[in-house]
């Protein structure tokens, strides 16, 4: 007779890792009931949940992602929009492969939802069943908000010199939602960049382009005085007066595309009845030459009578002259017109120190070169 005597496998217990995977919109919703919006919106981004399940096996039999081998999957969808329950297939769906659940309906404002969920996994080594739940509130908050923009008509303006446009309005308008607002209901205000911060105009500074608006939607300026300004509106509405809205529009001088040369008049070739030489520096634009290029730019000619590097200043003018005195001493020697052109600025207020002067109580003002000379 054979006697025997039995073993048995024994296995290290699993560990598991369970969590529920939360994709796009949340089961959290807020009702907007001033644009009776929700937010999210589910109908247009459902919330999905995706249960995770992870092994991990010391004897290196059951380790992995264990999420489709999750057997008895149950999930308890308690929801209604417009007084109505959900309806599985229709405002919530589950997938019977990931067990994944796609939620696509709203919630009513005010009512209190919940959603579960309970699965099993089996251990076939040991034979034991492991069993994982989750649940979560649903809720739905009821707030009035509103939904406050600010626009600008442009965040740029470029001015050009050649076409003074004077007096001119910029503004800004304040929308809820897409209506503008109607301007007794809003509040504007208007301030400008001093290289810090944003300060209120008038404030310290003279503000020579200022004419009107700063607490209003359209600030009014004088193109004359604007050389590179920052301006910014703030805005609110008067029911709302923690939403303020800002936006801010650069405004400067901009001379665009033109170019500059010079034309000799007299003294380019020499001959002994020649007097003088004469040149003159002409700019021009798409249009043709400018006729006055002095009111735009600072002009300077200059002139060498080919003796060395060395230039003479001849004059501030667009036209300039130099006698026979001024002629290259001998026919191997080339002499040249030089000139300098810089743009003019706007008209800018004049500074004695750290003050601005004045002249019968009116502060002084001038074009200057917006470029330092180059030699």
């Amino acid at each position: 007779m054979i006697r025997e005597s039995q073993g048995k496998m024994v296995f290290q217990p699993l560990v598991f890792s369970f969590q529920m995977v939360e994709l796009r919109a949340s089961y959290v919703q807020k009702y907007d009931a001033v644009q009776a919006e929700y937010l999210p919106d589910r109908t247009l981004t459902p919330c999905v949940l995706t249960p995770k399940l992870s092994v991990v096996d010391e004897d290196g039999i059951a380790t992995g992602d264990k999420t489709t081998e999750i057997v008895n999957v149950t999930w308890t969808v308690n929801g209604r929009f417009n007084g109505v329950n959900w309806v599985n297939g229709t405002d919530y769906v589950i997938d019977p492969t990931t067990h994944q659940l796609t939620i696509q309906a709203n919630m009513d404002p005010g009512y209190m939802g919940k959603v579960s969920f309970y699965g099993e996994y089996l251990d076939e080594r040991r034979g034991e069943v492991h069993k994982f739940r989750w649940e979560r509130t649903m809720t739905c908050e009821t707030y009035a908000d509103y939904n406050v923009q600010i626009r600008m008509e442009q965040s740029k303006i470029s001015l050009s010199p050649w076409k003074n446009r004077g007096t001119f309005g910029i503004t800004a308008q304040l929308y809820n939602s897409d209506e503008p607002a109607p301007d007794a209901d809003c509040v504007y205000l208007w301030t400008v960049w001093d290289g810090t911060a944003f300060r209120p105009i008038g404030q310290g500074h003279p503000d020579l382009w200022y004419v009107s608006g700063a607490q209003s939607k359209t600030l009014q300026v004088d193109q004359a005085y604007i050389q590179n300004e920052l301006f910014c509106c703030s805005a609110y509405l008067k029911a709302a007066t923690s939403k303020i809205r800002s936006a801010t529009v650069r405004v400067r001088r901009w001379y665009g595309q033109y170019d500059d040369d010079l034309v000799w008049l007299s003294g380019k070739y020499i001959f002994p009845d020649t007097t003088n030489a004469e040149a003159e520096v002409q700019v021009t634009r798409r249009n043709g030459i400018i006729a006055n290029p002095l009111q735009y730019f600072d002009i300077e000619i200059l002139y060498n009578n080919g003796s060395g590097d060395w230039w003479q200043h001849v004059c501030h003018e667009n036209r300039g002259m130099v006698p026979r005195s001024m002629f290259p001493v001998d026919a191997t020697m080339q002499h040249r017109f030089g000139w300098i052109l810089r743009e003019k600025s706007a008209l800018l207020p004049m500074l004695n120190g750290n003050k601005y002067f004045t002249i019968n109580g009116r502060v002084a003002v001038g074009q200057f070169p917006t470029t330092p000379r180059e030699e």
